[in-house]
């Protein structure tokens, strides 16, 4: 009877993986499609290039371990390059371990110089931090704006100088949920979503549509 057990226990655990496995080849086969449509390139990881600049962000320097790409699509111009990626990383709990996964936007342009700063939906949890004495850059001339986003950053008068009444209505233009800027560089990111092929494009045209917003 153990046997039995043990032989359906080890069934299974093979099955699961096989399932895994033949699931990101479909998925890797698919992005590969997009990448040829898009005229973009596809990597199974970042360039050092990409890390360098992600790495100096909130989202990888303070959220987990064990990072990974293992997504990427990548378009540049001369002035412009924009890498749409699924991003995973691990959060320990104790004992326990969660893992994360995200749809980021990085965007790298020459003309852009941001003042860094973070900027994150309002929610029931944030609005608690702001309660117990974190401090965040507030509009005193858009209340509506303040009630959406919560924004923080080591220069209030900089951010505020930066973020005039058009560049904050983009992020409610561009449906933002979570953004990070900062010099030449800025990452929107969409929590717990994974990235879908098919919607590989919009995600490129929400990039544009950011930094436009942005320059």
């Amino acid at each position: 009877m153990l046997w039995l057990i043990i032989i359906g226990v080890v069934a299974i655990v093979g099955l699961a993986i096989w399932g895994d496995a033949h699931y990101q080849k479909k998925r890797r086969e698919a992005f590969a499609k997009t990448a040829q449509a898009l005229g973009v390139e596809l990597f199974f990881d970042l360039s050092e290039q990409d890390w360098d600049a992600f790495e100096q962000f909130e989202l990888y320097r303070k959220r987990g371990r064990s990072q990974k790409v293992p997504f990427a699509l990548v378009a540049e111009t001369d002035t412009t390059r924009i890498t749409v990626c699924e991003y995973t990383y691990v959060v320990s709990h104790g004992k326990s371990s969660s893992k994360h996964t995200v749809t980021v936007l990085l965007v790298r342009d020459g003309r852009l110089n941001i003042p860094p700063f973070t900027l994150s939906q309002r929610t029931w949890s944030a609005s608690l931090a702001k309660f117990v004495g974190y401090r965040f850059i507030e509009f005193p001339e858009d209340p509506e704006f303040n009630s959406l986003y919560l924004i923080r950053g080591d220069s209030p008068e900089d951010i505020r100088e930066f973020l005039t009444g058009d560049r904050r209505k983009q992020f409610t233009s561009n449906s933002v949920i979570s953004f990070e800027g900062m010099g030449d560089s800025f990452i929107v990111i969409d929590p717990g979503h994974r990235l879908n092929p098919s919607e590989a494009e919009s995600r490129f045209a929400q990039s544009l549509a950011v930094l436009k917003g942005m320059l």
